[in-house]
């Protein structure tokens, strides 16, 4: 609760009133009513924040991103979805789209390089997450800025003979 209103309404009544006991009973009863209100509001807000969303809260937030569960945890949900809002705000910038792979692969080693004439490889090695490929070459092609192709490169680890 970030403001106590039953505190606020007896620090801004006049002297005079202060010591009326109906009146004080009065405010003891509505101000209460408000400090509830505001921490019931509280919570639901807090709840819809995408961090914060469980069960069919982080389903209504897919709903709105146009985006299904698939089946995922609810874990792996929210990562989808936190990927997903990364693409929407994407400007199409390697930056950008670097940070949908690694919100979205959880890749230990995430590379994105430009390639001859208007193209871009993604090279992703130890995932994560159980997302999909199909979900993250989405969230990579609505990022990326029309005309520019993806090659995406997903492996389990490292080579051997590697950097």
């Amino acid at each position: 609760m970030s403001v106590d209103h039953l505190a606020l309404m007896r620090a801004g009544l006049a002297e005079q009133f202060k010591g009326l006991t109906n009146l004080g009973a009065f405010f003891t009863a509505v101000g209460n009513q408000f400090n509830d209100v505001e921490e019931f509001y509280g919570q639901l807000l807090n709840n819809v924040v995408l961090q914060n969303a469980v069960g069919a809260q982080l389903d209504k937030l897919g709903y709105a991103l146009t985006q299904g569960r698939n089946g995922l945890s609810d874990s792996d949900y929210r990562t989808l979805l936190q990927g997903r809002v990364v693409a929407m705000q994407s400007q199409g910038s390697i930056e950008d789209l670097l940070q949908i792979l690694m919100v979205l692969g959880g890749a230990t080693y995430t590379q994105v390089l430009e390639t001859f004439p208007a193209g871009v490889q993604a090279t992703m090695v130890g995932l994560g997450t159980a997302i999909s490929t199909t979900d993250l070459i989405t969230a990579v092609n609505q990022a990326k800025v029309a005309g520019v192709g993806v090659s995406l490169l997903r492996a389990p680890s490292l080579p051997v003979f590697c950097c």
